[in-house]
């Protein structure tokens, strides 16, 4: 009898060892968890102070050269900038720019962040054009003197895309900071 005692009595401490170790892994993976989140969420707000930009780019289905347009939105501290862009070459054929503040970037930055504008995941395409022939293509930037420091994209086809996180919410944001989006987006019928 002793020794069913003595094999409970083990039984009752390996069990209460076990759970202890688990309830200290759950504390420690949720920690790194919002680590995690706090990284991510601060991001583009570190770019505030710098010469920085980030901007949208919604281009069409694949047609004839005289035919291809796309949409660029680009916002930074000190201006909004809309440009319809003509071609596989993306030459802008009508450009409209209106005023920003740093606390009207900040925020819009900020927002950005809250709707995963870095997520992202990696793909061995290194090139998005015609990954979606027939639909829409949507490449997110994020620059700083000029140099890409993300460059994410997705499409309707929803093929090998780079970017994760909430494209509506985005592209919504984006569309905002024009106040005669609709007069530019009619002319491309996006």
């Amino acid at each position: 009898m002793s020794i069913k005692y003595f094999y409970s009595f083990l039984a009752v401490i390996l069990l209460t060892l076990f759970s202890i170790v688990m309830v200290s892994n759950s504390f420690k993976n949720s920690g790194n968890t919002n680590t995690k989140k706090t990284k991510a969420a601060t991001k583009l707000v570190e770019y505030l102070d710098k010469n920085s930009s980030v901007s949208l780019t919604n281009s069409g289905s694949i047609v004839g050269e005289n035919e291809y347009k796309s949409l660029r939105i680009t916002v930074s501290r000190s201006e909004r900038t809309i440009e319809i862009l003509n071609g596989y070459e993306y030459v802008p054929s009508q450009v409209s720019t209106y005023s920003n503040t740093p606390e009207a970037y900040n925020v819009f930055l900020l927002a950005l962040n809250n709707a995963g504008f870095t997520k992202s995941k990696s793909s061995s395409i290194k090139d998005e054009r015609g990954l979606c022939p027939l639909g829409r293509t949507y490449v997110y930037n994020l620059k700083e003197n000029s140099n890409n420091v993300i460059r994410t994209w997705s499409n309707t086809c929803a093929n090998n895309v780079t970017f994760t996180g909430n494209g509506s919410v985005v592209r919504t944001l984006f569309q905002k900071q024009i106040p005669e989006y609709g007069k530019f987006s009619a002319k491309l019928n996006i």
